[in-house]
């Protein structure tokens, strides 16, 4: 949703900043955050380097990449998503898989 114009205060209910920093290196992650429905995921910056999404169904145990007809969905610059979560209690994350330069701002939003 965002901060919309003229306004201070955020409009979505859910919402994680998380920076992945260069000097975290690859292998960074940003929090789980458990999404059900429609979601919003965004990544910013000046990053050089590889961003993938991840999920969980047990509780953060095991991370697997989230992927599009099979293949990983990678980020590697700004981009925005909107993304659909079909099951409740399913965790979220990004993880940095290559950090070559720069800092990348990762947002997830509902």
């Amino acid at each position: 949703m965002g901060i919309p114009q003229g306004a201070t205060d955020d409009a979505a209910n859910i919402v994680q900043n998380t920076v992945l920093s260069t000097a975290a290196g690859a292998g960074s992650v940003t929090p789980w955050l458990e999404m059900e429905g429609t979601f919003n995921f965004s990544i910013s910056g000046s990053g050089v380097g590889s961003v993938i999404l991840e999920r969980s169904f047990d509780g953060g145990v095991t991370a697997i990449p989230a992927t599009n007809l099979g293949a990983v969905v990678t980020f590697t610059g700004p981009a925005s998503e909107t993304m659909f979560s079909r099951e409740r209690g399913v965790l979220w994350r990004a993880r940095r898989t290559v950090a070559t330069s720069g800092n990348f701002s990762t947002r997830f939003s509902q």
